[in-house]
């Protein structure tokens, strides 16, 4: 392949294949015996020894690629959606062509300020975005490099919502710069259901994303990244850019962004997060200052007046 990947030795036929010579812009994922590509709106996934047809494939490359359609699927739609899969054989390279599902809704999700690509912040408050698209979700997964009460706080009524009804959660964080507050982390904790947390452990590589994926009971899907952590500020008042991105307009960010995040909870650094870690994590913490760290200062919030209950 072009731009990095290069063609298998001594396969003339490799030469001008579409799929050989794919830019790594199209590249979604690629290992030793097989490579995802974007096709359009769909996949393509094929092996990477150049090879015209199927029964000309050893058994074991064959068993790896039939092996591997269903997590292709998954790039492009996930629950009960239909994902079409068809065997492309011929004079090229031999390969599946995976079609998105139909999408029936066209239209903005209902309660969003907007479905334009940028959120700016302030007036135009991530926040407000987040809701809707959680609340129709059947999974979400976050990734945050800095988890803050205040944000935690304002997200926990609706993913507990989202886990309730069925749904399933995944985030992952980080302790990069001691920011998390161990307080947001033991929140996150007392969600139930089908969640699923987890810590990157930036002792050795800073880890500072900030993405949210969802994936609706169609079967389609949308994408925020872009400045904001989970804290107050970030959600609501602060100046943050985030870029958001619907699959029925292109497939491609939301199956790159959705095999990123299982690359990310492949990582050596990623353990589970657990009251233990959380514990540890608490006593070995220094608080940092705002202007060393990056991250906004949080107002203390007010104790909890009592009520009659």
């Amino acid at each position: 392949m072009s731009d990095g990947h290069p063609k298998e030795k001594n396969d003339p036929g490799a030469e001008g294949c579409p799929i050989c010579d794919a830019p790594m812009r199209r590249v979604v994922a690629c290992d030793a015996q097989s490579m995802v590509i974007q096709n359009g709106a769909g996949l393509l996934l094929a092996p990477r020894g150049h090879v015209a047809r199927w029964r000309d494939l050893s058994p074991g490359d064959q068993a790896v690629l039939a092996a591997r359609i269903g997590a292709t699927q998954d790039l492009l739609a996930s629950g009960d959606a239909i994902v079409p899969v068809t065997l492309i054989e011929g004079e090229t390279h031999v390969h599946f062509r995976l079609d998105p599902p139909a999408r029936a809704r066209r239209d903005p999700l209902p309660g969003l300020p907007h479905d334009r690509a940028l959120i700016s912040g302030g007036e135009d408050a991530l926040h407000a975005h987040l809701r809707p698209l959680i609340d129709q979700s059947t999974a979400v997964d976050l990734s945050v490099s800095f988890l803050m009460t205040s944000g935690v706080r304002l997200v926990l009524p609706h993913l507990q919502d989202l886990l309730s009804r069925g749904g399933r959660l995944r985030v992952l964080t980080g302790d990069y710069l001691d920011v998390t507050e161990p307080a947001a982390l033991r929140l996150m904790t007392d969600l139930t259901g089908a969640r699923h947390l987890f810590v990157f452990r930036a002792s050795r590589v800073p880890f500072h994303p900030k993405a949210w994926l969802f994936t609706f009971k169609d079967g389609s899907g949308a994408l925020i990244v872009g400045s904001s952590n989970l804290s107050k500020s970030a959600l609501t008042d602060g100046v943050e850019w985030n870029l958001r991105q619907f699959d029925r307009h292109d497939t491609a960010p939301l199956a790159a962004a959705r095999a990123g995040f299982e690359a990310l909870l492949a990582r050596p650094e990623v353990t589970d997060l657990t009251p233990d870690w959380i514990d540890a994590y608490e006593a070995r913490r220094i608080v940092p200052r705002p202007d060393k760290s990056g991250a906004p200062e949080e107002p203390t919030e007010p104790p909890p007046e009592p009520h009659e209950v």
